[in-house]
């Protein structure tokens, strides 16, 4: 690790080398803005290896019923985008990749693929939405 940078600053450094602005949460992680989306990164300092990429809230559950049909859809993204985990959190979707880096300073050998990986798994989330929803003649509620 760099001496005396704290995993935080270390990929905020890294992140304004391709010219992107990040804000730390109030839980000390990054929040940044790219390609109209925003992204998280979990700093957890006391995990070194651990990376945390996040695109909160991509959707949010109306209700019960439309929490039990995007079970399916989330289903059947994990099964397609392996090394992204979609799951529900506070009634919102997220889509979440986590690696094991030998360093934090490998954050540059991984993170445009992370978020490349991210974006295509978008690219087939609102079709399988509409193909549970046909399934199941089930309508969701409008969310962004």
């Amino acid at each position: 690790m760099l001496e005396g940078m704290s995993k935080a600053d270390i990929f905020s450094r890294y992140l304004k080398t391709l010219n992107i602005e990040t804000q730390p949460d109030n839980q000390g992680n990054l929040v940044f803005r790219l390609n109209y989306k925003t992204f998280m990164i979990f700093t957890e300092e006391a995990d070194l290896p651990y990376f945390r990429l996040a695109l909160p809230q991509i959707w949010k559950i109306g209700d019960i019923n439309e929490h039990f049909q995007m079970v399916e859809v989330l289903n059947q993204l994990n099964v397609q985008y392996k090394s992204v985990k979609m799951c529900v959190i506070d009634g919102g979707v997220w889509a979440i990749m986590e690696l094991l880096l030998d360093k934090p300073e490998d954050i540059s050998k991984v993170f445009e693929r992370c978020i490349h990986t991210i974006e295509a798994m978008m690219t087939t989330f609102h079709p399988t939405l509409e193909q549970v929803r046909n399934k199941y003649k089930f309508d969701f509620a409008v969310s962004s």
